[in-house]
C-alpha cells in the first residue's frame, strides 16, 4: 500500500505541469525568452526537490517501525536509493505524460490511476505468477519476466517491484542490488517434471530503472515539447 501512497506523487506533477499550460504559463515564459531545456529542467529540479520531503518522511516511518526487511542493515543500501530516485523519475515521467491531457484534473485523475495499476497491481500480478509451479504453468515464470520487464517502464512498479523483492526474498548471501542487469543474482531449479532455471534478484535492475526512466523521460519531454506547434 506504500505504492499507492507514492502515486499521488506523479499525478500532483502532471496536474501542475497541465495547469501551466491551460492558463498560458509556459507559453509566456517561452515566448520571454525562457528555452524550452531551461523549463523542464527547472521544474525537474523543484520538483526533485520537493521530492525529499516524502523521502524522509517514508524513511522516518520505516525506522519508527522498525521494518527489518526494508531498513535493516542488509537492505537500506537498497532501500534508501530506491525511494531518493522514486521522485526525480516520477516527475519525469509526468513531463512525458502531460502533452497527452489538455485538462489538469482530468490528468491528474488518469495518471494516478494508471501508476497505481502498474506500482501495486503488476507488483502483484508478477508475484502471483511466479508462486505457480512449472509443472502446473510452465509459461508463467516467462510471463512474469516479460511483465515485470515491460512495467519497469513506470517508476511506481520500479519502486514497488523493488521493495517487494526485499521485502521477500530473506537471503542473507544475496545482495540487495544484485540483479540480472548487473550479472550478480542466483539461479535455482524448480519443478519436478518441467524443470526451468529461475533466477533470484533483489533491488538492483529496479533501482537502474529508476535511473533509466530519469533519462528516457527528460530526453522524451525535451522531443515532444521541441516537435510540438506551440510552446
Amino acid at each position: 500500500f506504500t505504492i499507492i501512497a507514492f502515486s499521488f506523487v506523479p499525478a500532483g506533477v502532471v496536474s501542475f505541469v497541465c495547469m501551466e499550460k491551460q492558463r498560458d504559463v509556459k507559453y509566456q515564459l517561452v515566448v520571454s525568452g525562457c528555452s524550452r531545456v531551461a523549463y523542464w529542467l527547472s521544474n525537474w529540479v523543484f520538483d526533485s526537490i520537493f521530492s525529499l520531503f516524502l523521502f524522509g518522511v517514508s524513511l522516518a516511518i520505516f525506522f519508527g517501525f522498525d521494518i527489518e526487511t526494508l531498513v535493516g542493515e542488509d537492505n537500506r543500501q537498497a532501500t534508501i536509493p530506491l525511494l531518493l530516485l522514486y521522485g526525480p523519475a516520477a516527475a519525469a515521467f509526468s513531463y512525458s505524460w502531460s502533452f497527452m491531457f489538455k485538462n489538469a484534473s482530468f490528468a491528474q485523475t488518469t495518471v494516478l490511476a494508471f501508476q497505481v495499476t502498474f506500482g501495486f497491481v503488476a507488483t502483484i500480478v508478477v508475484l502471483v505468477l511466479k508462486l505457480f509451479d512449472p509443472d502446473q504453468c510452465k509459461s508463467c515464470n516467462a510471463w512474469a519476466v516479460n511483465i515485470q520487464w515491460l512495467s519497469r517502464l513506470t517508476p511506481s512498479f520500479c519502486l514497488g517491484n523493488g521493495l517487494r523483492l526485499l521485502s521477500l526474498i530473506p537471503m542473507k548471501d544475496l545482495a540487495p542490488l544484485s540483479g540480472e542487469i548487473f550479472g550478480n543474482c542466483k539461479s535455482v531449479e524448480v519443478g519436478y517434471e518441467n524443470v526451468i532455471e529461475v533466477k533470484i534478484c533483489k533491488a538492483g535492475d529496479d533501482l537502474f530503472c529508476l535511473g533509466l526512466n530519469i533519462v528516457f523521460h527528460l530526453l522524451l519531454t525535451l522531443t515532444l515539447d521541441t516537435l510540438g506547434d506551440t510552446p
